[in-house]
């Protein structure tokens, strides 16, 4: 992950300070916007368009829930569930649409709380001054990163897993 930030600063032409941890698979947001803070200054603008989190019931049944916010004027959120088969794919569970629309914070725990939580995963646009990067986190751990400034692009697949990564420079 470490080689990745200097892949990155090659790419942009920039200079990251060293990642301050043990486990560079353990790479989350905060850890590398501390890395990032020198260069990029302070965060402008952070937005969570996408979470989801993945329960198994007690029956064993793989259940999704994701939230996600619309990028228009007026905030809304939705709120999607779904039973997950053995194939991976999404059946969706009924929710009317006052559970739909703007679901509330004990409604999106209530459907938490039917089951132990395997996975988090959520998607962040993070603004800077001059630089946007968009990222995926799936347990706390960067999936996938994307850094854009200046017009070049910095993306990277398995960040947090350098062994089976791929990052490119656009």
């Amino acid at each position: 992950t470490q080689a990745h930030l200097k892949e990155m600063d090659a790419c942009l032409g920039i200079q990251t300070d060293p990642l301050q941890v043990e486990d560079e698979e353990e790479v989350g947001f905060f850890t590398l916007n501390q890395a990032f803070q020198n260069e990029f200054g302070h965060v402008l603008s952070r937005q969570e368009p996408w979470q989801a989190v993945d329960i198994q019931t007690p029956e064993g049944e793989i259940r999704r829930i994701v939230v996600e916010d619309s990028a228009g004027g007026e905030s809304l959120r939705k709120l999607t569930h779904y039973k997950v088969n053995a194939n991976g794919e999404e059946e969706p569970l009924p929710l009317s649409e006052e559970q739909s629309q703007n679901p509330s914070a004990s409604l999106v725990a209530s459907l938490e709380s039917e089951g132990e939580v395997v996975q988090r995963s959520k998607v962040l646009h993070i603004f800077y001054r001059d630089t946007q990067i968009v990222l995926d986190e799936v347990d706390g751990k960067i999936r996938t990163l994307e850094v854009n400034r200046n017009g070049n692009s910095f993306k990277c697949q398995n960040f947090s897993n350098p062994a089976n990564s791929h990052c490119t420079c656009e």
